[in-house]
C-alpha cells in the first residue's frame, strides 16, 4: 500500500479512466480519507510521466516528515491545492500550486504574540519541486523555502523579530542569529532517516 512518512493510508478509492489507455497512459481520479488525511485529484502515469492535476490535499506537518521543522506544530494542518503538476524521468518539469499552513500560530500563542500563517507556491527548481512561503505579523516575519526530491528534502527558513523574548525562541529552536534576522536549515528523507 501507499505510506506517507512511514504512515499507511488506510483507504485510497481510484477511479480508472479507460480512455487514457488509448494514449500509452493509466490514468485515474483518485480520493484518499484517513484519519489525518483527505484529498483528491487525477493522476496519470506513462512513458516516464507523472502527471498530478485538480489536487487538493489536506495533511499535518508530522504526515510530511516535517515534524522536526523548528517552531511549526507538528499536528496543524496544511492545505494544498495542486492545478498541474508534471514529472518527467523522476525530474519536476512543471508545477503550479498553492499552499497554506496556520503551524506557527500555535508558537505564537504559546509566547503571547499572534503568529504569521505561511502562504507560499509550489513550483518547478533544478528539478526538483520547489515550495517557498512567508508570512508576516508584528511581532515575527517567516520566509521559508524547501526543495523536495525523490527520497528526500533540504529546507531554509529565515525569520526577522525585535522582540527578545522570541529571540530566546529561537535560538532555542536551532536558529543563528545574524543582527535581528534569525536562520535555520536542514534536510531528510521521507523514511526519516538521516
Amino acid at each position: 500500500g501507499l505510506d506517507i512518512a512511514g504512515e499507511p493510508v488506510r483507504e485510497i478509492a481510484l477511479s480508472m479512466r479507460p480512455v487514457a489507455l488509448l494514449t500509452g497512459q493509466a490514468a485515474a481520479d483518485w480520493r484518499i480519507v484517513d484519519t489525518s488525511l483527505s484529498g483528491d485529484g487525477r493522476i496519470a502515469l506513462g512513458a516516464g510521466r507523472v502527471e498530478v492535476s485538480g489536487t487538493s490535499l489536506v495533511v499535518p506537518l508530522w504526515r510530511l516528515s516535517a515534524a522536526d521543522w523548528p517552531g511549526m506544530d507538528p499536528d496543524e494542518a496544511v492545505f494544498l491545492r495542486l492545478p498541474q503538476l508534471l514529472f518527467v524521468g523522476g525530474e519536476c518539469r512543471q508545477a503550479d500550486g498553492m499552499v497554506r499552513t496556520g503551524a506557527l500560530v500555535t508558537l505564537g500563542a504559546a509566547y503571547g504574540f499572534e503568529g504569521p500563517v505561511l502562504e507560499g507556491s509550489l513550483s518547478c527548481r533544478d528539478g526538483a519541486l520547489a515550495l517557498a512561503m512567508s508570512g508576516e505579523t508584528d511581532a515575527l516575519s517567516v520566509t521559508t523555502d524547501a526543495d523536495l526530491h525523490a527520497n528526500g528534502y533540504d529546507w531554509r527558513v529565515t525569520a526577522r523579530t525585535g522582540r527578545a523574548d522570541l529571540a530566546d525562541a529561537l535560538a532555542l529552536a536551532g536558529f543563528e542569529a545574524d543582527g535581528d534576522v534569525w536562520h535555520a536549515q536542514g534536510s531528510g528523507r521521507y523514511d526519516g532517516n538521516e
